[in-house]
């Protein structure tokens, strides 16, 4: 069915103004009785609707008296309410465990104490209870606000649990903690390193308690063989093909942090803040592992290792992220 082209904008703008509705008011304020309609398709200059039920987008009608749209990578969402985490709201965190921008978020979570549920979620893959038009992972559910892009996550959450938020020089450097940044580096030439896809490979028994003991020695050598995956990677590395972005080495970016560290115990001064937890969970997660590139970062960027310690010991005095 082809409807008349309206912007994304214009359709946002009408789902808030039914924000006050139920269900079924929301959807004829759309024009429909029982169905809701989103653009699928573009078909000349006009969009191609499809039908989704009215359950599926129940999420839109905030508890808080305000449709909270899940958010596009990138993507601000509006501000939260001041009091969400006063009413002790349900918290899910759909992540998989060895996802570093899912260890980012439960770094933040844990140091200010948010309890929240744990969903394993994987990449472009449907999980029940959450609107799956993001296909990545972490998604964050606060009641039936949902929050995607770890990024997006922090700059949400920053001002609420640290009571100040980041400022815009902090936000920035957050930014610089993905995929086009440090955390990207970090992943993508850890796979052309030997030891660091023997890494990888290891830390999924470990995932399950297999690190120690006789079966835990086994599970370390038959990771050893994969460590030759890395060779034909290499030349993939910086390549623009695919998932190979093309990234300064990963300790370039740490020393990006550390002139801006200049010497404080925290980015934040002297205690430890959003922007402190976000690069302390990546390092922490490729540390997990066992990235040779975490040592690279370290040695070549002064001061980060003592931050990351002074970081590790405040989050694991709370609660371990893993």
């Amino acid at each position: 069915m082809v409807r008349p082209q309206q912007t994304d904008h214009q359709r946002r703008a009408r789902v808030k103004a039914a924000s006050q509705t139920s269900a079924k008011q929301m959807a004829s304020a759309l024009g429909r009785d029982d169905k809701v309609f989103e653009v699928s398709a573009s078909d000349g200059d006009h969009p191609v609707w499809r039908q989704q039920s009215i359950e599926d987008h129940e999420h839109l009608m905030s508890s808080y008296g305000h449709a909270y749209v899940p958010n596009k990578e990138g993507e601000d969402i509006e501000d939260l309410p001041s009091d969400l985490f006063e009413t002790n709201p349900k918290v899910s965190l759909f992540e998989f465990a060895l996802s570093p921008p899912c260890w980012k978020v439960r770094a933040l979570l844990h140091f200010y104490r948010v309890p929240y549920k744990s969903i394993f979620a994987l990449p472009h893959n449907k999980v029940e209870g959450v609107d799956n038009s993001y296909p990545k992972i972490p998604k964050l559910k606060i009641a039936d606000i949902q929050i995607n892009d770890s990024a997006v996550i922090f700059r949400s959450l920053a001002p609420l649990l640290s009571g100040t938020g980041m400022s815009p020089a902090q936000v920035d450097l957050e930014k610089l903690n993905n995929v086009d940044g440090l955390l990207g580096a970090l992943e993508l030439q850890s796979l052309g390193r030997f030891w660091g896809v023997v890494g990888m490979v290891r830390a999924v028994p470990k995932l399950y308690g297999y690190s120690s003991g006789i079966l835990g020695g086994l599970c370390r050598l038959a990771a050893l063989p994969f460590g030759l995956i890395s060779i034909p990677l290499r030349f993939f590395l910086n390549s623009g093909i695919g998932p190979f972005r093309m990234l300064k080495p990963a300790p370039e970016y740490a020393a990006i942090f550390a002139t801006a560290l200049e010497g404080k115990p925290y980015f934040h001064g002297q205690t430890i803040g959003p922007l402190d937890l976000s690069l302390y969970g990546s390092f922490a997660c490729f540390s997990y592992l066992e990235s040779p590139l975490v040592d690279d970062c370290f040695n070549k960027a002064a001061g980060l290792r003592e931050w990351y310690r002074r970081c590790d010991e405040a989050v694991t005095s709370i609660r371990p992220i893993r």
